[in-house]
């Protein structure tokens, strides 16, 4: 919803994003071409981990040593997720629900 609107009814707090978001991390290589279409780069601010990212834009930002890298799976450092202080972290879903 739009920062400042009212907040539509129905929905759980955590369920609510207010845009702009702000900062972001996003754990999963898949999204960074679409922020990179957006112009939202100058948003990131981590990834899950550098290691597959192939977005040329994102390459950069990362060799500058822009980007924190919080890990992923059961290996997410969650303490330099909080200490970075994002607005939205983009996650993904994948395997069995439990």
């Amino acid at each position: 919803m739009q920062c400042g609107t009212p907040a539509p009814e129905g929905f759980e707090e955590n369920q609510i994003i207010e845009v702009p978001a702000g900062d972001l991390i996003s754990m999963s290589t898949s999204q960074l071409p679409q922020l990179r279409d957006l112009g939202l780069l100058d948003h990131l601010i981590g990834v899950d981990t550098a290691l597959y990212v192939n977005t040329p834009e994102v390459r950069e930002l990362i060799d500058a040593g822009t980007l924190i890298e919080i890990g992923s799976g059961t290996s997410v450092n969650v303490e330099l997720a909080l200490d970075a202080e994002p607005s939205l972290v983009m996650t993904y879903g994948y395997g069995a629900p439990e």
